[in-house]
């Protein structure tokens, strides 16, 4: 018995259900009396209407609490992109320079994939603010390239859509024309690309 008295619940509380109760109770207490005549049911209206009043009232409160409850979470959720996108965009107005030297090597090769030292402070910099991610968990050595400590291991990287849009749309102002820094392709960063 408490077993079906909590399923009964369950379905009560889906807001479809209380919505239609509010729709349902709302029509019988306000359609005219000669519709409610015709389909019989003027006697339940009022024998019951203080009951059928109570179901309407409870329903179109719950009712209107879960569209508030939704309008304010899209509005939040929208408020909280917006404020990511500012915060993204302020972290990539204020990249460092070995940072842009490999943001160019993007944009110069018009290609979203770049093979990259996975052991490179600036590469993991850049992953942390979101611009690039790896595209592979699998790094591979590269012996042509070593360092002090041994080998460079490398790894795909991607750029991010909106790190490409973004410098994309404004590559004239994030890239000045005719700057050696990064005309001079960025070796030490990129490896070869695939």
């Amino acid at each position: 018995m408490y077993m079906d008295f909590a399923k009964i619940l369950d379905v009560i509380r889906q807001p479809r259900f209380v919505f239609a109760i509010a729709i349902t109770t709302g029509l019988i207490l306000f359609l005219p009396v000669s519709i409610l005549q015709q389909i019989g049911l003027d006697q339940l209206i009022n024998s019951y209407r203080s009951i059928i009043g109570l179901a309407f009232l409870g329903a179109s409160i719950l009712s209107s609490i879960h569209v508030i409850t939704i309008v304010h979470s899209r509005i939040k959720d929208k408020g909280l992109q917006v404020a990511k996108r500012r915060e993204q965009v302020r972290l990539l107005l204020e990249t460092t320079p070995p940072e842009k030297h490999i943001l160019y090597g993007f944009i110069k090769g018009a290609t979203k994939t770049q093979r990259l030292d996975v052991d490179s402070g600036v590469v993991n910099g850049l992953i942390r603010k979101g611009m690039i991610y790896p595209a592979t968990n699998r790094a591979t050595s590269n012996v042509f390239h070593t360092s002090f400590h041994g080998p460079i291991f490398t790894r795909d990287h991607n750029i991010t859509d909106w790190t490409w849009e973004y410098i994309k749309n404004n590559e004239d102002a994030f890239f000045p024309t005719g700057s050696s820094v990064y005309e001079n392709s960025s070796e030490q960063n990129t490896i070869t690309k695939q």
